[in-house]
């Protein structure tokens, strides 16, 4: 898969997941990736217990047979790679999935976002999944195939503190470049920006007078200072494939999920954080207003501590 060695694929194998195996099968075709499959089922209870291998067969076929379909819609050969099927009954699908992605060392999981039809936002297992997961996840939403490949746009913040951070803007920037080669639309970087203080002064004339003309100049600033930086990170990423820089004033919260619509993104790569808590789950205060305020697929990653060597932050 594109730039993944191995990825898992999650779903219960009760009617969900083609979003999810649609999309394993046509990152697998383009690398020596390799996929498994994992289907997450509920706990039998005791009384149905010596039916469980019935129930796993039962899963297992319909499984089969939904892979063969996606693989027949997109053209692809399913018989000449089959997948592993992993069939696991546990009440908690988060943390089984990312037991088994830790175990067997694989570098993305995919999962088509739970209860999908037309709905914005994150049900509580995606996020479990996020906030357990310390590899990249891709939660994925049924699209039509675009016969010019997907959409891509990469959410960063140039300024945010610390060098992991760094390190995860060139990640997903690198990563979106990748996946933008798959098709024929160029990357989108969407990066927002806002003077700290300048909502609140002006919403604020009593608490403290500043010069319309003083304000306008600090404004001025950090607009400066986010377009250098952001300069500088994309000069890093050394991306040399077709590109459009978006720089938007405001919030990310309210600005990045317009952005998406109006761009009819396919997928948003956004970064995660290492810390436990909902309210860490992006990195910045933008978090929970984006995840549920997209309509897209998700490609979230969460930085890595051990920054790569030669990575530096100007």
């Amino acid at each position: 898969m594109a730039g993944f060695r191995r990825g898992l694929i999650v779903c219960s194998g009760v009617g969900d997941g083609r979003a999810a195996l649609e999309l394993g099968l046509v990152l697998a075709q383009h690398s020596v990736g390799s996929l498994r499959i994992l289907v997450v089922a509920p706990p039998l209870p005791a009384s149905m217990l010596a039916y469980s291998s019935i129930f796993e067969k039962s899963l297992r076929d319909q499984l089969a047979q939904q892979t063969s379909a996606v693989a027949s819609a997109l053209g692809i050969e399913a018989a000449c790679a089959p997948i592993p099927v992993t069939v696991e009954f546990d009440a908690s699908p988060a943390e089984c999935a990312t037991r088994l992605a830790q175990r067997d060392d694989c570098e993305l999981i995919l999962k088509e976002v739970d209860g999908a039809g037309g709905r914005t936002g994150l049900a509580p297992v995606d996020l479990n999944i996020l906030r357990l997961a310390p590899m990249p996840v891709w939660l994925a939403r049924p699209r039509p195939i675009r016969p010019g490949g997907m959409r891509v746009g990469v959410a960063v913040d140039p300024l945010a503190p610390g060098l992991a951070a760094w390190g995860l803007a060139l990640r997903m920037l690198r990563m979106g470049h990748e996946l933008s080669r798959l098709g024929a639309f160029p990357l989108q970087v969407v990066s927002c920006w806002t003077y700290e203080y300048e909502a609140y002064l002006d919403r604020n004339p009593w608490f403290l007078r500043m010069d319309a003309a003083e304000l306008q100049a600090a404004v001025r600033d950090a607009d400066d200072d986010h377009c250098a930086a952001l300069d500088r990170l994309l000069q890093e990423a050394g991306i040399d494939g077709p590109l459009r820089v978006n720089r938007i004033h405001g919030t990310a919260a309210s600005r990045v999920p317009a952005f998406v619509e109006d761009s009819d993104l396919d997928v948003l790569l956004m970064g995660t954080s290492n810390k436990a808590g909902l309210r860490a789950l992006l990195m910045g205060r933008a978090a929970e207003g984006i995840l549920q305020s997209l309509r897209c697929s998700v490609l979230a990653f969460k930085p890595d501590e051990s920054v790569p060597p030669g990575t530096r932050r100007p």
